[in-house]
C-alpha cells in the first residue's frame, strides 16, 4: 500500500520474491509496520516505504516506493546495527557506539525523554541515559539496546514489564533490565521481550498467549524472567 515492498510501484501485491530496486552490499535488514530499511557494508541506511511521520528523514512526509538513502534532510551516521519498530526506527552509531533513534514515540520508544502524541523526532536523536552499546532492537512500542558489557537496558511502554526492570512502570530514557546479564541478542513484540543469554533464551512480559513460555495456565503479565525450556532434539 505505501511500497514497502521497494520495487517501484504500491497498490498491488506481490506474489514472487521481487529484487528490491537501487540497492547493493547490503549486509542488513529490518522492516517496521509498513517501511523497511536496510544498512550497507559501510554504514549507510536506506529505506522505503511509509513516511508519514518522517522516517526516511528526508523533509517531507512522502512514501518511497524505490529504496532511497535515508537523511538526505538530517544526515544518519555510518551504523553498525539498525533495527525497526512501529513508529521508531534506531541504530549504533559506528564511531562511539552510541544510541541512536528517531520517528514518533508516543510511548517513549526514543528515548529522547518524552511521549504523546506529538513526539515526533525528525533528527538521528541520543538515546538518554543510554550507553555505549553493539546491538538495538525495536518492537511495538518499547526499544531495547545490548551494552558493549552485554547489559540490556531498555525503554517505552512498559505495561506488562516487557522492560525486564521487575515493574510496569514506563521509562521515557534508558533503563537497566538487571533480571538479565550477558546477553548477545534480543527479539521484542507487541510487549514482550526475548533474550540469549549464556545459551538460554529468558522472556518476560505479556504471556496471555504463552509467549514467554512461561506455560498458558501462569500469569497473564510476567514481570520476572521466565528461562525457557526448549524440547530436546529427536
Amino acid at each position: 500500500f505505501w511500497g514497502e515492498l521497494g520495487i517501484g510501484s504500491k497498490g498491488t501485491d506481490t506474489h514472487v520474491p521481487t529484487q528490491v530496486l537501487n540497492l547493493v552490499d547490503i549486509v542488513q535488514l529490518a522492516t517496521s509496520q509498513d517501511a523497511t530499511f536496510v544498512r550497507d557494508g559501510a554504514g549507510a541506511i536506506f529505506g522505503w516505504g511509509k513516511n508519514v511521520t518522517g522516517h526516511l528523514l528526508d523533509g517531507t512526509a512522502q512514501s518511497s516506493t524505490v529504496a532511497k538513502l535515508v537523511g538526505s534532510d538530517s544526515p544518519v551516521p555510518a551504523s553498525v546495527d539498525l533495527c525497526a519498530g512501529e513508529t521508531q526506527v534506531c541504530v549504533v552509531r559506528k564511531s562511539d557506539n552510541k544510541v541512536l533513534c528517531w520517528g514518533k514515540g508516543d510511548d517513549g520508544e526514543v528515548g529522547n525523554g518524552k511521549s504523546g502524541a506529538n513526539n515526533i523526532v525528525k533528527t538521528p536523536t541520543e538515546v538518554v541515559d543510554a550507553p555505549k552499546s553493539k546491538r538495538v532492537f525495536c518492537g511495538r512500542g518499547h526499544t531495547c539496546a545490548v551494552s558493549l558489557a552485554g547489559q540490556l537496558h531498555c525503554w517505552g511502554r512498559n505495561s506488562s514489564a516487557q522492560l525486564g526492570t521487575g515493574s510496569t512502570v514506563a521509562a521515557l530514557t534508558a533503563v537497566w533490565s538487571e533480571q538479565v546479564t550477558s546477553v548477545t541478542k534480543a527479539a521484542l513484540g507487541i510487549a514482550h521481550t526475548c533474550v540469549l543469554t549464556n545459551g538460554q533464551v529468558r522472556c518476560f512480559g505479556r504471556n496471555d498467549q504463552g509467549q514467554v513460555g512461561a506455560g498458558l495456565g501462569s500469569a497473564t503479565t510476567v514481570k520476572k524472567v521466565v528461562i525457557v525450556k526448549l524440547a530436546a532434539k529427536a
